[in-house]
């Protein structure tokens, strides 16, 4: 089959950018020490397609779509999710996107006059036809009072709950002080991330939590959470209110027990370290 010379534009620049990615991935896990073989733990990609990754070798990977979602699950695990997007899947977008003239064909002009024709016939109803000829009162309407027009105010004793829904499911989630126990703590994912949970002192859960997922653990005496990606983690504490774990591409560790306050500061790992 032949390839165009649109096609080989295309392939050089995404090679271009899977080398900048790839740099860009080896850095962060290095300093992170974090081993090749780890990141081949948590994603379930073969390694010498991770190695081809951080060495750029496009010619040793599959079609592009499968090399984002293993450039995304690999910054999954180091906490740059978003770098996955700045691989391009897509052809180059030419620098004129003018159509010429003589590429318009009739069945085009059939459908420019078709669009010139509607608009011009919604501009005449308009202009004829005024707005207070259409409108309806609340009186000709089964409404509710929060659908009217000019709904009644709201009394001054009524308290608007200042968390969002997903805030809200997640508590109505997290027994308070569920077994008697002091330390509660529930998360609901956001987004993916690869999680470390310790209870007492012990391993609990080790792995990659996909989005939309819910967990819950207690504790006697504390809960250590480490976490990748800790903005894709929406976090509660016994009766506290739910609220994020850290920033986008924040590698996190916080430890939970029965005197913890959620205005303590997160301990963010350093990439040095």
């Amino acid at each position: 089959m032949k390839v165009s010379s649109k096609d080989h534009q295309t392939r050089d620049y995404q090679a271009l950018r899977l080398k900048e990615i790839g740099l860009q991935l080896k850095t962060i896990r290095e300093e992170k020490d974090i081993s090749l073989g780890k990141v081949k733990e948590y994603t379930m990609i073969s390694e010498c397609y991770l190695k081809a990754i951080e060495e750029g070798n496009i010619n040793s990977l599959p079609e592009p779509i499968y090399i984002q979602s293993f450039i995304r699950k690999y910054g999954n695990v180091i906490g740059i999710e978003a770098i996955a997007e700045q691989f391009p899947l897509n052809n180059i977008t030419p620098k004129s996107s003018w159509v010429r003239s003589s590429e318009l064909r009739p069945f085009h002009l059939y459908l420019i006059y078709i669009v010139i024709i509607s608009a011009s016939v919604g501009a005449l109803s308009n202009l004829y036809s005024p707005a207070s000829n259409y409108s309806v009162s609340d009186s000709e309407t089964q409404l509710s009072d929060a659908a009217r027009l000019k709904p009644k105010p709201i009394p001054k004793t009524s308290k608007v709950n200042p968390l969002s829904k997903s805030q809200v499911k997640l508590q109505n989630k997290l027994p308070v002080k569920a077994q008697d126990k002091p330390v509660n703590v529930g998360i609901m994912m956001k987004g993916e991330s690869w999680m470390r949970v310790e209870v007492d002192g012990e391993v609990k859960f080790e792995g990659i939590l996909s989005e939309g997922t819910n967990k819950i653990w207690t504790a006697n005496k504390n809960i250590v959470l480490r976490a990748g990606n800790s903005a894709a983690i929406l976090l509660a504490f016994n009766e506290y209110p739910p609220q994020p774990l850290g920033q986008a591409g924040e590698v996190v560790e916080k430890t939970f027990d029965p005197a913890y306050k959620p205005q303590a500061l997160i301990k963010v790992i350093k990439t040095n370290e």
